[in-house]
């Protein structure tokens, strides 16, 4: 028995039928195989690992929502990387992932200081 593994992104997907995947989300690592109960989960930036007649494959995803349903494996992310070296993909996930957060949150603390500043100002034009 098999699982579908497909892996979706606003630039493509992947497609793959898999024997087993292990991922990670918040609460640590876990792994399916075929005949897996439903599961939603969120992902936190991590490699899939899974197995393929024998052989292992990588696949680094920047966090997303991985959903099991009747044998199926859907994980929608922003950001997927495939690659047969481990240890690339390690170094992708813990660098060029993390610093995308980083901008990331910085511009979330940018944004949130204008809107307040913006509403500081609004508060002043009313008292007048």
């Amino acid at each position: 028995m098999s699982l579908t593994l497909e892996i979706i992104t606003p630039s493509g997907g992947v497609l793959k039928t898999v024997d087993s995947l292990r991922a990670e989300d918040l609460s640590g690592s876990f792994g399916m195989l075929a005949r897996h109960m439903d599961l939603l989960t969120v992902l936190r930036p991590c490699i899939l690992i899974y197995t393929q007649s024998g052989r292992e494959g990588y696949v680094a995803v920047n966090g997303g929502i991985l959903r099991v349903e009747k044998g199926a494996v859907t994980v929608a992310s922003r950001e997927a990387v495939e690659g047969d070296d481990l240890s690339a993909l390690k170094q992708t996930v813990e660098s060029d992932f993390a610093k995308k957060a980083e901008k990331e949150a910085t511009f979330m603390d940018l944004i949130s200081n204008m809107e307040k500043l913006l509403l500081d100002k609004l508060v002043k034009f009313e008292r007048g």
